[in-house]
C-alpha cells in the first residue's frame, strides 16, 4: 500500500459502507465486472431488503450518481500527462535568494507526507463537512469494516471452492491427488 492510500486511510471521511481497497485495474471488462460485484449487487440486494422492509430503496440511486461522476474523470484518471515546465524553471533559476524565501514555489522544497496529511485533512473537513474529533470513532469502524471486507473475500473463495468441487468431478479428482502428494512428501520429511 502507497502512502497516499495510508494516509487516505488514516483520515478516511464518516460513513463509509465498505472497506475502502483502492484497486487500479487497466482492463475495461474486468473492472466493469468488479464494479457490479462490489458496488451494483450490494446495492440492488441492501435495496431489496430496503423494500421488504417499507423502506425507500436509495443505494442503486447512489450508485449510479458515482458511477456517473467516476466516469467524468474516467479520461483524465486513466491517460499520461506530462506538462513541459521550463518557464517556471527559467523563472526559478532567474530569482534572487531573497525573492526565492519570499515566493516560495520549488516543488523539490515541498514535504509531500506533510502537504498530503494535510490535503486529505482539508478534504475532509471543509468538503465533507466532518469535525477531527469524529476521527477515532472513524478509525474503529474501519477496523471493523477491514475484518468484515477480509471475511467476505474468505467466505466468497471458500463458496466458490465448494461450488466447483462440487460440480466438477476433473476438479475434485485433481484436488484429491494433490491433497495425496502433499501428504506423502510430509511423510519423507525427517522429523527431529
Amino acid at each position: 500500500m502507497n502512502n497516499k492510500y495510508a494516509e487516505f486511510l488514516l483520515y478516511h471521511p464518516e460513513g463509509c459502507l465498505w472497506y475502502p481497497t483502492g484497486v487500479l485495474r487497466m482492463n475495461r471488462p474486468l473492472n466493469a465486472a468488479h464494479g457490479f460485484l462490489v458496488h451494483y449487487l450490494p446495492a440492488y440486494i441492501l435495496d431489496i431488503v430496503a423494500r421488504l422492509m417499507g423502506k425507500k430503496p436509495f443505494m442503486v440511486n447512489i450508485q449510479n450518481k458515482i458511477a456517473k461522476a467516476v466516469g467524468c474523470l474516467e479520461y483524465f484518471a486513466t491517460h499520461q500527462w506530462r506538462f513541459r515546465d521550463d518557464n517556471v524553471h527559467a523563472l526559478l533559476n532567474a530569482l534572487s535568494q531573497k525573492d526565492r524565501e519570499t515566493f516560495v514555489f520549488d516543488v523539490r522544497t515541498i514535504n509531500w507526507e506533510n502537504y498530503v496529511e494535510r490535503y486529505v485533512l482539508g478534504f475532509r473537513e471543509f468538503l465533507f463537512k466532518q469535525r477531527p474529533e469524529s476521527l477515532p470513532a472513524c478509525r474503529k469502524r474501519l477496523m471493523r469494516l477491514y475484518y468484515l471486507h477480509q471475511l467476505t473475500k474468505v467466505v466468497a473463495v471458500m463458496c466458490t471452492w465448494r461450488f466447483l468441487m462440487s460440480h466438477s468431478k476433473r476438479l475434485n479428482a485433481l484436488w484429491t491427488a494433490f491433497l495425496q502428494n502433499v501428504f506423502k512428501l510430509i511423510r519423507l520429511i525427517p522429523f527431529l
